[in-house]
């Protein structure tokens, strides 16, 4: 008994230690970064730009802080000294581990100082930049160090996990948490929910309290009821939000053809215009790529292909009513919206456009209604029905769709949802592993990001592949039947394609050629980094708080080491470990929380195993869900129609 106390004191000890040092080097690095940010404010005409990028008054705090850089240097040196001294106030006032407590001070002082570094390696080179330098040296850790306290206590979960997601958003509304890089990419501040009309804000926040009720009653009661009806009113919920967020930001629900015919949002209407003969354009799709605009430089034909035969099918009258219905239910004016897609596309748009452009939005509002259901789809192949209908619930308020809906993107989920489910039940029957690849092949078409979804599937056999386990000869032949049925979709597709002239190995290698020229000015090493947070984004901060929690994570990777994994923790094994692969073969460099949109659903169903005990928290992760999407969408911009002001 006295070696085992001995030795937590010693292991307690060095986590003291690390700590103690975390927080001096970060104290140091952090007075040193400031002078040089502050430098950039005093010596410069910056007052409109920080008006237009932190809250009213913030702006002028920081002026005058910039008139005296040393007091403000020791004022951001003693903030981690601060935070500690705070550390132990509530330790002695709560029972606490101090163990978890000291390692978590590390972690947040140790990423503190590594900011603060490498911004001083290679110095911010704006304001924007060096502001966003400060967040993540100062902002973000602080925010680490309070979840550290708040779960090294005795606090229910419910609690700490309210009062820690209500910093970060409370960090978000003033900006003093940031979000990308400033000049690479970033998700841009902009208070637009106070300023909404009252009416509409009121309206607004009125349906999205009753979609998140909906979230939170039907998997309580929906037990009792067909799971038709009970995805069917998780849809309904879903289309609800689509109504309710564009009411808390500038653009409003007029915008919505309007950012299928913006340029900087999508630039698939404009590709269009060379597709009028189908055929031609997919043969001389690889050597036109390089002209094109923005995506579709780097994607296969198919999605201008799309939206042509939209256009052509916007000349019906039932297309016509399809919009007008489509238009209504999301609350847009058709005369509205159809001024500002032609003022965003930069022409006059014909009528069968504007409709065209309004089937598309019916399209992609009709995938996003259906999540829950594909989500309800994946759980079913390993779980019972009333975890699946949580984990579907919680689909309906997952961030990523909803914040870049329509971005064509939010088509993504939904087809990663079905292909991955029919791959999960691979085992029951030959039609599975072959409807998987079939989606598999059509997301393909769609983008060639979605290639990464066979690492997925790859990985889904590998950490389920102990070999105590299975009956060795026998599972590796139905693998490598199902394997075979997989790919052979794919394969066709590349056939039918080289046939009809498309080139598709050159198509490929022109995309990725092209999609490095465009993102040759982002820097690798910074987004390997800043993945997680947009990640943290795309699934929302209360999933993320919920997850890191509640999971065993050292059971997990122990799991997937032996390859033993199965069910819930076998699927987010396989999802992190894809997008670990993504990550670090820096083909993104920003924008994660748009083009890994796919990734998120797969890994609510992964992780919803691990809260099965949770009966209350629920309830308030579907509220803190909705409170997020309500801040998010009010005070960032996802969909650009047209530059900020």
């Amino acid at each position: 008994m006295t070696t085992l106390a001995g030795h937590f004191g010693g292991a307690l000890g060095r986590a003291r230690a690390w700590s103690t040092l975390a927080i001096s080097l970060a104290s140091l690095l952090a007075a040193l970064l400031v002078p040089s940010v502050l430098e950039s404010v005093a010596g410069g005409d910056d007052a409109g730009t920080l008006a237009r990028a932190l809250p009213a008054g913030l702006g002028g705090v920081l002026l005058r802080l910039a008139q005296a850089p040393l007091l403000a240097a020791l004022l951001v040196a003693l903030l981690p000294l601060a935070m500690r001294v705070a550390a132990g106030l509530a330790a002695g006032l709560v029972r606490s581990d101090e163990r978890t407590l000291e390692r978590g001070q590390a972690l947040a002082w140790c990423m503190s100082a590594a900011a603060s570094a490498a911004t001083l390696a290679t110095g911010p080179h704006d304001l924007k930049q060096g502001m966003a330098a400060l967040g993540y040296a100062l902002g973000w850790p602080a925010v680490i160090s309070l979840a550290a306290v708040l779960w090294s206590c005795s606090l229910p979960r419910v609690a700490s996990h309210g009062l820690l997601l209500a910093t970060i958003l409370g960090g978000l509304v003033v900006r003093a948490l940031p979000l990308g890089w400033p000049g690479e990419q970033s998700l841009s501040w902009w208070a637009m929910l106070p300023r909404a009309p009252l009416a509409v804000l009121l309206g607004s926040l009125c349906l999205t309290a009753l979609a998140a009720t909906l979230a939170i009653v039907v998997p309580a009661r929906g037990s009792r009821w067909p799971a038709a009806v009970s995805l069917s009113l998780l849809a309904l919920a879903s289309l609800l939000l689509l109504r309710a967020l564009p009411g808390f930001e500038h653009y409003g629900p007029d915008k919505h053809p309007a950012a299928l015919a913006s340029e900087i949002n999508t630039s698939y209407l404009q590709a269009s215009t060379g597709a009028l003969d189908p055929a031609a354009f997919v043969r001389r799709h690889a050597d036109a790529m390089v002209e094109l605009p923005m995506h579709a430089r780097t994607h296969p034909p198919t999605w201008p292909l799309a939206f042509r035969a939209a256009v052509g099918l916007g000349e019906r009258p039932v297309a016509e009513r399809v919009a007008l219905a489509t238009a209504t239910l999301l609350g847009a004016d058709m005369r509205e919206a159809a001024g500002l897609a032609a003022s965003v596309a930069e022409r006059p748009l014909t009528s069968g456009e504007t409709t065209g452009l309004w089937l598309l939005v019916a399209l992609l509002a009709m995938a996003v209604a259906a999540l829950p259901a594909g989500v309800w789809f994946v759980m079913r192949a390993f779980a019972g029905p009333q975890l699946a209908l949580r984990a579907a619930a919680l689909a309906v308020l997952l961030p990523a769709p909803l914040l870049y809906f329509p971005d064509v993107d939010v088509l993504h989920p939904l087809l990663y949802s079905l292909a991955t489910g029919a791959w999960l039940r691979r085992e029951r029957s030959a039609a599975w592993p072959l409807l998987a690849g079939t989606l598999t092949a059509l997301l393909v078409a769609l983008s060639f990001g979605n290639l990464a979804l066979l690492a997925l599937f790859a990985s889904v056999v590998w950490f389920a592949s102990d070999p105590s386990r299975t009956s060795g000869p026998r599972a590796a032949s139905r693998e490598l039947q199902a394997a075979v049925l997989l790919l052979l979709p794919l394969a066709v597709l590349m056939v039918g394609a080289e046939w009809a002239g498309a080139r598709p190995l050159e198509t490929f290698a022109q995309a990725l050629h092209q999609h490095r020229v465009i993102l040759a000015h982002r820097t690798r090493w910074l987004w390997l980094a800043l993945h997680p947070l947009e990640v943290a984004v795309g699934l929302g901060f209360p999933i993320v708080l919920a997850f890191a929690r509640a999971l065993d994570w050292r059971m997990l990777v122990a799991g997937a080491r032996a390859r033993s994994l199965a069910g819930g923790e076998l699927l987010l094994a396989a999802v992190l470990a894809t997008l670990l692969l993504l990550d670090l073969s820096g083909q993104t460099k920003g924008e994660a929380a748009r083009l890994w949109m796919g990734w998120f659903p797969l890994a609510l169903a992964g992780g919803c195993g691990a809260l099965r005990s949770r009966e209350r928290g629920w309830a308030w992760l579907s509220a803190g869900l909705a409170g997020t999407l309500v801040v998010m969408k009010g005070f960032y911009v996802f969909v650009w129609l047209y530059r900020l002001g």
